[in-house]
């Protein structure tokens, strides 16, 4: 089944499965969207070119969340396009306060020419999200500047 004549259907549970795999924090099926010379432009980063690379950068952030859940808000369908908006919900890893931040966000989906849903190969060229995570990492910044005067009076503690 090719792209141009895929149910509504068909897509959006294509991209609620995706968004499973992201939710997950893993990097374990992020290969089965993305092609192998895919590419990230995650809010104002670089882009990212490769799967490799793709993987790193979440190989990195995913560890300091304890959570996250996408809910589609809108998905819309131009070409090889899925347009997509989201809610994404955090909570950040070893926040005392257990924060729930919620944030509102845009994908635009660039699949390969005839992406075909049922085959299982990766048909993610390009993915561009657009986001203002300033909440998410002013925690985690927050967090990584108590974390040494914590660890200073758990070793006094002993």
């Amino acid at each position: 089944m090719s792209l141009q004549n895929a149910s509504q259907e068909d897509i959006t549970e294509w991209v609620k499965s995706f968004h499973r795999a992201s939710d997950s924090l893993t990097t374990t099926d992020l290969g089965k969207y993305y092609t192998k010379n895919g590419s990230l432009k995650f809010a104002n980063n670089e882009l990212l070119v490769g799967l490799d690379a793709i993987n790193t950068f979440f190989g990195t952030t995913f560890p300091l969340l304890s959570s996250m859940k996408h809910e589609i808000v809108n998905l819309d369908v131009i070409d090889n396009k899925i347009y997509q908006t989201c809610t994404i919900t955090y909570t950040v890893k070893d926040d005392p306060q257990n924060r729930t931040i919620k944030i509102l966000a845009m994908g635009v989906f660039h699949l390969v020419p005839g992406a075909d849903f049922k085959s299982g190969e990766p048909i993610i060229e390009r993915f561009d999200v657009f986001l203002d995570g300033s909440e998410v990492f002013g925690v985690i910044g927050e967090l990584q500047k108590l974390k040494p005067a914590r660890n200073r009076w758990m070793n006094q503690k002993e």
